[in-house]
């Protein structure tokens, strides 16, 4: 991944940098890298990849959130809900925007006291449009790493529309 995003940056492409960055970050989220990967987020989200600004702020709110700056959290998961408003706007099918827009529901249910309920919602309407065992077991990721937050088991209806 480091690798593509240098090339990504050397030949000046948005999308490769938009993707790799925000996998990047996903991928230091994981092994507990906060800094890091809130430095990879923030790089996907300097790109404007339309097709992908609702992941990279969707991640970036994950490891706000997760380094326990709620207020930032806030503001990158709205600014995902609203890559994702856009994105289903044009094209109700498509499950990748549904499914990150619902995980920063989950998100602002967390950190901002938020309904639940359109992230179950969102989620529900994700796995009507695909429910391959891939996408859920992403979905799912996610959002545990988001319920690691204090208080993530509040969360736990969200989890179980995924199941």
């Amino acid at each position: 991944m480091r690798l593509a995003l240098h090339i990504g940056r050397d030949i000046q492409s948005p999308r490769l940098i938009s993707f790799k960055a925000t996998q990047l970050a996903e991928a230091l989220l994981l092994v507990g890298d906060l800094d890091g990967a809130l430095t990879a987020a923030k790089e996907a989200c300097a790109v404007d990849v339309p097709v992908n600004n609702h992941n990279a702020a969707a991640m970036r709110g994950i490891i706000e959130a997760r380094q326990g700056n709620p207020d930032a959290a806030r503001q990158s998961f709205t600014a995902a809900t609203a890559f994702a408003d856009t994105l289903l706007a044009q094209t109700p099918g498509f499950y990748d925007a549904r499914y990150a827009r619902a995980l920063t529901y989950a998100g602002l249910a967390l950190v901002a006291g938020a309904s639940l309920d359109p992230a179950i919602a969102d989620y529900r309407a994700a796995r009507a449009i695909c429910d391959g065992a891939g996408v859920l077991s992403e979905a799912r990721g996610r959002l545990e790493q988001l319920m690691r937050c204090p208080g993530g088991d509040r969360l736990a209806d969200a989890l179980a529309a995924l199941s």
